[in-house]
């Protein structure tokens, strides 16, 4: 059902080495799934993908949630990836690592990947998040400090100016269940480290 249900259906047989990326992207995917964990850690899955490959994974992965309804942790520096999976973005600060704010993703599914630009509500939640970017953090002027960021990235650098992590949480869990629920996140607060 899973293979199916990610288009890799007649590939069963198939050797890693014979796939794609991206096909090897969903078979890592519901290889995840197969072992019905609790908690999905998902750190940037799709940053080495194209573009294309990159919404076909994401609209996979948000159909495969939907059939097991798994709390995900999705690490991303994407604001529009984060809105278009999470039920929750949180904006993590730089050194020491702090949540700096959570955003609420008041966007109802199901959710179409390709059309989430379009989508009432989307505007504002992109908006806010980007509002909460951590270079803020040191004083520097945003536009100058937004400028810098993409210089970084444009020159192969690291830097980049917001790191989030999408919830997608399992049905009927709220943030702060969730937050209990994720060793990830314990005592991670808007106050205090991660991991203190």
């Amino acid at each position: 059902m899973l293979i199916r249900a990610v288009g890799l259906a007649g590939f069963e047989r198939y050797y890693p080495h014979e796939l794609s990326g991206g096909m090897r992207k969903r078979a890592a995917l519901i290889r995840t799934l197969a072992y019905d964990p609790p908690v999905i850690l998902m750190d940037e899955p799709f940053a080495a993908v194209d573009a294309q490959t990159r919404t076909q994974l994401q609209a996979d992965l948000l159909t495969l949630w939907g059939l097991g309804r798994k709390t995900i942790i999705f690490v991303t520096h994407d604001i529009t990836e984060a809105i278009a999976l999470g039920d929750r973005a949180l904006v993590l600060s730089r050194q020491p690592t702090r949540i700096a704010a959570e955003h609420a993703i008041p966007i109802p599914r199901p959710r179409n990947v390709q059309d989430i630009f379009a989508l009432e509500g989307f505007a504002a939640v992109h908006q806010r998040i980007r509002s909460d970017d951590p270079m803020t953090e040191r004083g520097m002027d945003r536009s100058d400090g937004l400028r810098r960021a993409d210089r970084g990235a444009q020159a192969g650098g690291v830097r980049r100016a917001v790191l989030l992590l999408a919830l997608l949480l399992a049905a009927g869990m709220g943030a702060g269940r969730a937050h209990a629920r994720l060793g990830v996140l314990r005592g991670c607060r808007s106050t205090s480290p991660c991991g203190s």
